[in-house]
């Protein structure tokens, strides 16, 4: 909403407090910025060796730590880590399901021993139970670990993967690829392809 020529209305918080009428007073302006963390495109944190095609788990606890197990194998993921990384996994899914809705399942956590983000996905043809708000289970699962320092990077990176795997044509392409190297194709399309935010 715009203010006669004195611009749009804002929180006081952001650029001030109205005084009387038509009358504005400015805090000190500070700078802003929209993306002070921006996060990581899920195919740059992915790689062959940490994508799973095709992951058929008894149960999403199987799939949790097959994917760790993954990060592990592929050099990822250091081995004397592979314990504090399961724990913090499995007690972020204990403490709320991270089954979000269409097949999709998120499990995350921070952690303090990694120096950088990780990630891994699973593709899982059955599906595997994820309590997830819908009910359906979930096929495609990606795990994600932060450094517990990176809160607003794992807050922007979540979000940004959540958003990502919304798209139908996406997931359909995720489900219908024959190998990891397919995976991650389909992943750099939708990241590069402006006009999926609407598709």
């Amino acid at each position: 909403m715009l203010d006669g020529e004195t611009g749009p209305i804002l929180p006081p918080c952001a650029e001030g407090r109205r005084i009387g009428k038509g009358v504005r007073h400015r805090f000190p302006e500070r700078k802003r910025s929209l993306t002070p963390f921006p996060p990581v495109p899920l195919s740059r944190l992915l790689r062959t060796e940490t994508v799973v095609v095709p992951l058929r788990p008894k149960d999403k606890w199987e799939a949790i730590e097959r994917l760790v197990d993954r990060l592990v194998e592929g050099g990822a993921l250091s081995q004397t880590l592979r314990g504090p990384v399961l724990e913090a996994l499995v007690g972020r899914e204990r403490s709320m399901s991270t089954g979000m809705e269409q097949g999709v399942a998120i499990p995350h956590a921070a952690v303090d021993e990694i120096q950088a983000p990780l990630a891994a996905l699973g593709i899982v043809p059955d599906g595997v139970a994820f309590e997830s708000i819908d009910g359906q289970p979930a096929t495609i699962v990606v795990l994600l670990v932060i450094p517990r320092r990176e809160k607003h990077l794992h807050i922007r990176t979540l979000a940004e993967v959540a958003r990502l795997l919304t798209r139908d044509d996406l997931r359909e392409s995720l489900l219908a690829a024959p190998d990891a190297a397919g995976v991650l194709q389909a992943l750099r399309s939708a990241e590069g392809d402006p006009k999926g935010d609407s598709a």
